[in-house]
């Protein structure tokens, strides 16, 4: 048993060593492929203090220049939007009371159409309607029912109050 305990405190050791060595070899090969700030911005120079001052005086008048936009936009009046929306609810209400006078107009004027197109299929009093080919000159049929008014008939053809 002292034997294994032995035996696996130096696998341990080994490994740990392994380990290190590895994590050693790794380090240097990542130390060697990082680019430096000076490799990657070469060119670049420091600002003399009279370029800083000019770079200064320039990015504050370019803000003062937004802000005093920014408070025009804001001084000037808005949208009017209870003024816009009573507009398109009278545009909406017009359009409506148009529409309704439109199709009561049609509807005017086809029942106008209508009339007229029942006044000439009335028969007058003292003329005969013509009756096909034969002109009205053959036999009438005497019906065993009597003359019924328009009113007295229903739609299907039959006589109001009159059971079969």
């Amino acid at each position: 048993m002292k034997q294994i305990f032995k035996n696996v405190v130096k696998g341990l050791k080994q490994v740990g060593v392994e380990t290190i060595e590895q994590g050693a070899k790794e380090s240097v090969k990542i130390a060697e492929s990082v680019i430096t700030g000076k490799e990657l911005l070469g060119g670049i120079t420091p600002m003399s203090e009279s370029e800083y001052d000019q770079k200064k005086k320039y990015q504050e008048a370019k803000d003062n220049k937004e802000m005093e936009e920014i408070r025009n936009q804001m001084k000037a009046p808005g949208r009017n939007v209870s003024g816009e929306m009573e507009q398109v609810y009278r545009e909406k209400k017009n359009k409506e009371e148009e529409e309704e006078r439109q199709f009561l107009e049609n509807l005017k004027i086809q029942r106008e159409q209508e009339r007229q197109e029942m006044e000439a299929m009335k028969v007058e009093p003292g003329s005969k309607p013509a009756r096909g080919k034969m002109g009205g000159q053959g036999k009438k049929k005497k019906s065993s029912e009597p003359d019924l008014e328009l009113s007295q008939v229903t739609q299907t053809g039959e006589a109001r109050g009159k059971m079969e």
